[in-house]
Parts: structure tokens; C-alpha cells; sequence
């Protein structure tokens, strides 16, 4: 009789058990799936890929974004083998994370009460702090960030914040064992939700300042209200003066500089394995117009005059030696079509990719000793040793436009 009872009493714990996995699978969770072979597409489709990532190729590997009316599609794309390596079901895949095995994603929800409650607190005392003239009403909502295996076995939570959608950047640390994004839940402009990746987990952190990228794999560079720029260390949450505005100041005079220090603006660019940082005038780099370019050295923050007057230019990059510029034309119909490098060192330009007057923009990137482009609702890339054009997706054998 005992062992009868002990029996039915491990059937029933073992029931419970599967009872409890099944229940505590998110039936909302994003999920990846491998594909093997093509993929085909239907007509009318519009090819896009995530321009605004500062190291949209890591690992050789992109993240395209097909869509029509009625359909929307994530592929992973190998770009050497040129090959989709799976699909992505859900809202927003990010960056992969280090190993290669793994994704960091994230799904923007409409809040629950008690979340938009929150947000609505958030805009009132916001009102109250500015100035009713000067509050602006945001949309916010629940973002929920997620790690996903590529093998299609399992989607980890790592986190949750309610974010406005003016404040919807994720930044990966160089080494991707972190990443961070703002946070809008709270009255601090400076409070960031840090994503440990390899424990796949999230906490809350505080900056003094307007944080907007790494500096290196351990600190994020912060913009302060003063124009200095700060680093702060997320492992041991302690803050450090990169540049002072006196220092920028006196760097100024050096150099024969007139515009005002107190008007400069940082902005990062990838060089393959780390950021390198610029100071010029936001509003002239925005508006594609004429500025003095600074570079800041690493390790030790020493700012370094690249030029007094530097042209910028629209979907601008440098490529990973800083000696070439890659850009488009500003406005639809001018260029905006058209593929163009700058030699830093020379002056001279090669329109790599000539206009057809098209009123899109062709957002080039580098990759390698290639451009990768849009043109005609695909995507073609472009050899900056030969000139060579190939349409790299949807997927040929050659071709060129």
C-alpha cells in the first residue's frame, strides 16, 4: 500500500512539475528559427537594414529587414557566405552577443495601467520641473529586452523599462559583455538600466549626465550640462573626468579655434574593435555643413585637431583608419542615391555609386574593403578597390545597377 501511495505521489509531483515548465513559458516571447536553403519573397517588398547600429556586420553577419502591407520579416544574413541564416519573429532583433551563439532583442508594448500610470506621473512632474511651455507629452512604453538563442532553444527575459520612443538606443559595450539604454521611468534624465550579457541580467544605474556610448569595454561617456565629458565605470560605478571644459577651453586658444567650446558636441565612431570619439558642432555635422573636427586620443582623453574646417556630409562614417569618408546627399532627389568616399588625406572624392536621381537614400556603411547600400529595394555592395558592384540581397550570383 505504501509503495502504491509513494507512487501515485511521484506521478503527481512529476505532473506538477510539467504543469509549472508549461506555465512559466512566455507564450509572448519573441522567438529565432534556422533556415536552411532560399527564401523567397514576395512582390513589393521594402529592404531594410539597421543603418543607425553603429557595427551593423559584427561577426560578418546583418540583420535585414524585409516588409510589405501586410507582412514583416528579421533575416540573419551571413554576408561572406551571403546566405539567410534564420528568421526572427518578434519586434526589434538588436546585436548578437559575444560567442556568437546568442541575440540581445527587445519588444515595445503598449504598458499596463499600472505601468502608464507611472509614465503619466513621470510627464506631469516632468511639467512641473520644466515648465508647462516647455513639457513636451511622449509616448512611453513597456520595452522588454530579451536574449535568444540561435539555435531556435530558448528566449531568456533579461529585463524591462518604460521608455519613450525618443529614447530607444541600446549601446553594447565593445567586448558585448554589457550594454545599456535610458531609462524613462523616473524624473532623472540620468538614470540608465545596465544589461550584464553574459549573466543575462539588468540593474539600475545613475549617470552624471547624458550618456552616449563606450568609451572603452568598462566605461560610458557621459556629456555633462557643464560640456565636460565624464566617463563612468560600470563595474565599480565610480565617475572620472575625461575632458574638463577648462581643458577644452585652453585646447581652443592652442589652436586657433573661434567657434565657442561650450557649442561642441560628441559624437562615436566604430573602428572594428573600439569607439573612437569626435567633438564638433552638432547642429553643423546635422545640417551637413562646414566645422572644425576634433578627435579625442584614447587612453587619455587628449583632444587632437583633425580639422578647422571640416565638411560634413549626410549618412556619414568613417572607415576603420580614419582616413576615408563615406557619405550620401542630403536631400531626397540630390544624390541621395549616390555612394561617395573622401580621401581624408588627399582631398579628393570617388563617387563610387553615380546617382539616378531617385529621391531615397542609398545609407552606405563600410564593411571591410567594401560599401554595402540600398538601391531599387535591395542590397548591393560595392568593392572600393575595383568599383565592382554585386547585389548582395535578395540573393544573386552577379549583377550590378
Amino acid at each position: 500500500m505504501k509503495k502504491v501511495i509513494l507512487g501515485i505521489g511521484l506521478v503527481f509531483v512529476a505532473v506538477i512539475g510539467i504543469i509549472a515548465i508549461r506555465l512559466s513559458r512566455d507564450p509572448n516571447a519573441p522567438r529565432y528559427e534556422p533556415i536552411k536553403g532560399s527564401v523567397k519573397l514576395p512582390p513589393g517588398v521594402q529592404v531594410h537594414y539597421d543603418f543607425l547600429n553603429p557595427d551593423p556586420f559584427a561577426d560578418g553577419k546583418m540583420w535585414i529587414y524585409v516588409h510589405t502591407t501586410n507582412e514583416w520579416h528579421n533575416y540573419l544574413f551571413d554576408i561572406d557566405r551571403r546566405q539567410v541564416l534564420g528568421e526572427f519573429f518578434g519586434q526589434q532583433p538588436l546585436f548578437t552577443m559575444r560567442g556568437g551563439g546568442k541575440f540581445v532583442c527587445s519588444a515595445r508594448v503598449p504598458e499596463s495601467k499600472f505601468s502608464f500610470l507611472r509614465g503619466q506621473i513621470f510627464e506631469a512632474l516632468s511639467g512641473l520641473m520644466v515648465g508647462k511651455s516647455q513639457a513636451t507629452r511622449q509616448r512611453h512604453e513597456l520595452v522588454t529586452f530579451w536574449s535568444i538563442d540561435l539555435q531556435g532553444h530558448s528566449a531568456k527575459k533579461m529585463g524591462e523599462v518604460i521608455q519613450s520612443t525618443s529614447r530607444a538606443h541600446v549601446y553594447p559595450s565593445p567586448d558585448r559583455q554589457f550594454a545599456f539604454t535610458s531609462s524613462s521611468a523616473s524624473t532623472k534624465n540620468e538614470e540608465i538600466i545596465l544589461f550584464n550579457l553574459d549573466r543575462e541580467s539588468s540593474e539600475t544605474h545613475v549617470v552624471p549626465g547624458n550618456p552616449f556610448g563606450w568609451w572603452d569595454d568598462a566605461n560610458i561617456v557621459v556629456h555633462t550640462p557643464s560640456t565636460e565629458l565624464m566617463l563612468y565605470n560600470v563595474k565599480t560605478r565610480s565617475q572620472s573626468l575625461l575632458l574638463g571644459s577648462t581643458q577644452l577651453e585652453t585646447f581652443f586658444e592652442t589652436v586657433g579655434l573661434t567657434n565657442a567650446p561650450q557649442q561642441s558636441w560628441p559624437f562615436l565612431q566604430w573602428n572594428g574593435t573600439n569607439n573612437v570619439l569626435y567633438l564638433t558642432e552638432g547642429n553643423k555635422r546635422w545640417s551637413a555643413e562646414e566645422s572644425y573636427l576634433i578627435r579625442i586620443e584614447h587612453p587619455d582623453g587628449r583632444p587632437k585637431l583633425v580639422s578647422k574646417s571640416f565638411k560634413f556630409e549626410w549618412s556619414d562614417h568613417f572607415d576603420r583608419t580614419g582616413t576615408k569618408y563615406l557619405y550620401s546627399g542630403r536631400l531626397a532627389g540630390t544624390n541621395s542615391d549616390a555612394v561617395i568616399v573622401r580621401d581624408l588625406a588627399t582631398g579628393t572624392t570617388n563617387t563610387l555609386v553615380p546617382t539616378l536621381g531617385e529621391k531615397y537614400f542609398s545609407i552606405p556603411q563600410f564593411y571591410k574593403d567594401t560599401v554595402i547600400y540600398i538601391r531599387s529595394n535591395a542590397l548591393w555592395q560595392v568593392s572600393l578597390k575595383t568599383s565592382n558592384i554585386t547585389r548582395l540581397f535578395p540573393v544573386q550570383d552577379s549583377g550590378a545597377h
